[in-house]
């Protein structure tokens, strides 16, 4: 039940346009297919299957359990971090605005100080 799920309360006060909520039905209606159930396969159901035929059967076939992980694949979080950090960072100075900002910071430095007005005698 959706009452059931935590933070369903929140969309409650969420409102939807009529246009946003007719494009969503399209969206799920142009995605939507007929179910085919033959072009889905449970394979490890079938081979469950076959293990019992065998063994009713009269054969032994040993059960071979999945390899465990390898526990020597350790991931470094602090580089990881630090390579996502790196690449942000390049990512700014690609971005237009970033040479936007440094002509303008660069023009204010680069003029000179204005001079006063001369004063014209009388």
């Amino acid at each position: 039940s959706a009452s059931e799920l935590e933070g369903v309360e929140a969309l409650d006060s969420v409102e939807v346009s009529k246009k946003e909520l007719e494009m969503a039905r399209q969206l799920i209606d142009s995605l939507t297919e007929e179910f085919q159930p033959e072009q889905h396969e449970d394979g490890y159901r079938q081979r469950v299957l076959e293990l019992v035929e065998a063994k009713a059967a009269g054969q032994e076939q040993p059960v071979v359990a999945p390899a465990a992980p390898a526990a020597d694949t350790v991931i470094d979080l602090m580089a990881a971090l630090e390579q996502s950090v790196a690449e942000a960072k390049k990512s700014r100075k690609r971005h237009p605005s970033a040479g936007a900002a440094k002509a303008k910071s660069g023009s204010k430095a680069q003029k000179p100080a204005k001079k006063p007005a001369k004063r014209k005698t009388a």
